[in-house]
């Protein structure tokens, strides 16, 4: 159970965490009610997609494991919700056109660390500075945004900081929402607002 819905995971799927926690209260802060067109990238067991979907946004979830979009879409039926929510498998949000998206969330990878044996070391692993799929999924969330966008992510006190500025500074705004410490690091929920000409 994740927030009273019950999200269906397997042995190769993230299971929601503290994390998932403090990214779904942000999205509590951060997104309004509407029917907006929002895009879950790497979406894992998919309860951020879950959580907007219930608030009348339609949700694209996307992630490279074909396992989690399994999981994403017998959870979205078994809450009723097909017809907001459909999962697509790629990287990242590559495979989104331009201009299409209004809220973007994900919880990337992290962990300073480069594994990809397993779909699980996918999920967790950054790259060398936990940067890289922070790098990719921002990018990508970019360049799907509209003119005026919310993206709303999650960040650890064990990336390399200095290169998460640098990749966060295309945000038009960008605030922290919230802090928990957990086990050996600081996890904290952000918003970048994008606002185009």
């Amino acid at each position: 159970m994740f927030n009273g819905v019950r999200v269906l995971v397997s042995d190769a799927v993230y299971e929601p965490s503290h994390d998932s926690y403090l990214l779904v209260k942000a999205l509590n802060q951060a997104v309004h009610h509407g029917n907006e067109v929002a895009l879950d990238i790497g979406c894992g067991a998919c309860p951020e997609a879950v959580y907007l979907a219930r608030r009348g946004h339609y949700v694209i979830a996307v992630d490279v494991n074909p396992c989690a979009l399994t999981c994403c879409a017998r959870t979205a039926h078994s809450q009723n919700l097909d017809a907001l929510i459909d999962v697509v498998q790629c990287f990242s949000a590559m495979c989104i056109r331009s201009s299409c998206i209004d809220i973007a969330v994900f919880n990337p990878p992290y962990l300073p660390c480069s594994d990809d044996s397993t779909w699980l070391d996918v999920a967790v692993c950054g790259g060398e500075e936990g940067v890289d799929a922070l790098k990719a999924f921002i990018n990508d969330a970019l360049v799907a945004c509209r003119r005026r966008c919310t993206i709303v992510f999650v960040l650890s006190s064990l990336q390399n900081l200095e290169r998460v500025a640098r990749e966060l500074s295309q945000c038009s705004e960008l605030e922290i929402l919230d802090c928990i410490p957990f086990f050996y690091e600081e996890l904290c929920s952000a918003v970048c607002r994008v606002r185009r000409c």
